[in-house]
């Protein structure tokens, strides 16, 4: 995974507001991203609390991003409150051209840009992560699979999403990893509701795809 770097002069890394006012984007703007430049997954590293902003940004200028955001519950006076905080801390991924990536700097929330080698691995694994989101699952961070086998929930809210397990025996959730990143999440399911898949049609972390 690369970095891309910055070459225009960037602010200084001061407390940045977690909201802000979003000027009218000129039609030119919004079309920018509209070339032959092929589309690639980026990382995004944003200043400490500024995911949720970066991601407002971007669709209001209308390029393509995920935001990963996970229910967090808080015991209060008056009782349970639900908030929703993003699953990696200062860290969302960007789908666009060359002109994607400049506009992602110019928000000035942004620390660094790496690029994704194994565009098909990431974007089969992201989207794992995004259907058991999408399902309501809250999923945790996990430790990196060692020696996984490839798995597939059969039965119930996540039926079709697939990951590993470290053992099958006593499996400790599937998990969904990151490779590119160096990151793995864990749903929480049952070992009656997995089924092995095919070696081929999900790779061991690590292998090529």
């Amino acid at each position: 995974m690369a970095t891309v770097r910055a070459t225009s002069r960037r602010r200084a890394s001061a407390p940045l507001e977690r909201t802000v006012h979003l000027d009218p984007v000129p039609h030119a703007l919004a079309d920018r991203h509209r070339t032959d430049t092929p589309s690639r997954w980026y990382v995004l590293k944003t200043r400490i609390g500024a995911e949720r902003t970066v991601a407002r940004v971007l669709d209001h200028a209308g390029f393509e991003h995920y935001l990963p955001l996970v229910p967090r519950f808080r015991e209060e006076a008056f009782g349970t409150t639900q908030t929703e905080e993003p699953l990696f801390d200062s860290m969302l991924f960007l789908r666009g051209d060359d002109d994607a990536v400049r506009f992602a700097w110019s928000t000035h929330r942004v620390a660094t840009i790496h690029t994704i080698e194994n565009q098909s691995r990431f974007d089969r694994q992201l989207r794992q992560i995004r259907a058991a989101l999408d399902a309501g699952a809250v999923l945790a961070l996990g430790t990196p699979i060692r020696d996984g086998r490839a798995m597939q929930v059969i039965d119930g809210p996540y039926e079709g999403i697939e990951g590993f397990v470290e053992s099958t025996i006593d499996p400790e959730g599937l998990r969904l990893p990151l490779d590119d990143v160096r990151l793995t999440t864990v749903l929480d399911v049952e070992a009656s509701q997995l089924a092995p898949l095919d070696s081929n049609a999900f790779r061991h972390p690590g292998e090529a795809a």
